[in-house]
């Protein structure tokens, strides 16, 4: 998987987020440029269902268990970083919500990954990950190329188009057990 692109999908009450789509459209771009597959990172509790709106994913990792029936930021980050170790994608999308800012740091925390936040845009070029990111509250944009094998992305909402994350299409979907 190491040029892979992998997404979380975030989701409530049975609805995948808008922003979840948006990742999964520039995921597939990304994916692209690396050579790799986008793979869509679902958790939670009764939400295998969700996989099938998950078109634009090559590939979809599954992981059910009750702990991880509503969100809790020590459950979610364990089983995350169980999966991303494993699979060690090249670029991991989060998004930039409540509850992805906190996801996203302790990932970066535990994995030793580098993180890039408020991310407004991402290209990978040549093997190298650069990602635009907005700040002083969009008054300024700062571009990193961002160092190492594998990265965290904690991406906005509206960066991208969510028409582009909802291909048709029937991913794999691989069941993984949470840690």
């Amino acid at each position: 998987m190491g040029s892979d692109v992998a997404v979380v999908i975030e989701h409530l009450e049975g609805k995948v987020a808008d922003i979840s789509f948006e990742m999964l459209g520039k995921g597939r771009e990304l994916a692209k440029a690396s050579g790799g597959r986008v793979v869509a990172l679902l958790l939670g509790q009764g939400v295998k269902s969700l996989a099938a709106e998950l078109g634009a994913a090559d590939a979809v990792i599954l992981t059910e268990h009750e702990t991880l029936a509503h969100y809790t930021p020590e459950a979610y980050k364990q089983a995350l970083a169980d999966i991303l170790k494993a699979r060690s994608p090249r670029v991991t999308l989060v998004a930039n919500t409540a509850m992805g800012m906190d996801l996203a740091a302790g990932l970066s925390g535990s994995l030793g990954w580098p993180l890039c936040a408020y991310v407004k845009d991402a290209r990978i070029a040549d093997g190298r990950l650069a990602a635009v990111s907005q700040i002083y509250g969009g008054k300024l944009f700062a571009e990193a190329e961002v160092e190492g094998s594998a990265a965290i992305l904690s991406v906005l909402a509206g960066s991208f188009p969510a028409d582009a994350g909802k291909a048709t299409g029937t991913p794999e979907v691989e069941e993984v057990a949470p840690p």
